[in-house]
């Protein structure tokens, strides 16, 4: 939502409290504190639910945010309703694999505002399309061996000039 659509609910939820007067910080303010996801009509629909059923209260972000994960949980088809639709898409999600995807894309997708009917076209989308991808490759780490006893039959069965260099024997 953008700063002006919260400055419209913000200025929704003053005018049930006389009109009182606000400024920018208290605007912007309210704004950083509602859910990035909420839309202008969800914001104003939980607005009007709210004041129908408090009185003298005020409403704030985090009322506005509670609101409209209900009103997102109101829309979420029941699991009856769900195995329905299921039934209804003709795929054979007796997979668990499928049946998930189908399942977690159409909640995804009702939260996210679209119609239960959008939600589960896509849904029979995802489900049919379902495929794993393997695992990426891990690269192998090369071979390090430690300098004591590489070679040799016993650590330290190697001359002292082996181990040093050439300034050890002078």
């Amino acid at each position: 939502m953008k700063l002006s659509e919260a400055t419209l609910v913000f200025a929704n939820i003053r005018s049930h409290h006389g009109n009182a007067p606000f400024d920018d910080f208290e605007a912007q303010n309210f704004h950083s504190e509602l859910n990035p996801s909420i839309t202008f009509q969800e914001a104003i629909e939980a607005v009007r639910r709210f004041y129908s059923s408090v009185s003298g209260r005020w409403m704030g972000a985090a009322d506005v945010n509670a609101m409209v994960r209900s009103m997102h949980a109101e829309r979420i088809p029941s699991e009856a309703e769900i195995g329905r639709l299921m039934d209804r898409s003709g795929l054979d999600l007796g997979e668990c694999g499928r049946y998930l995807a189908y399942r977690r894309t159409l909640i995804s997708s009702i939260k996210r505002g679209m119609s239960v009917e959008q939600a589960a076209m896509l849904a029979v989308e995802a489900a049919s399309t379902l495929s794993i991808e393997p695992a990426p490759a891990k690269p192998r780490k090369p071979v390090v061996h430690h300098f004591i006893g590489r070679g040799q039959t016993r650590a330290g069965a190697g001359s002292l000039a082996d181990v040093l260099g050439r300034e050890a024997g002078q």
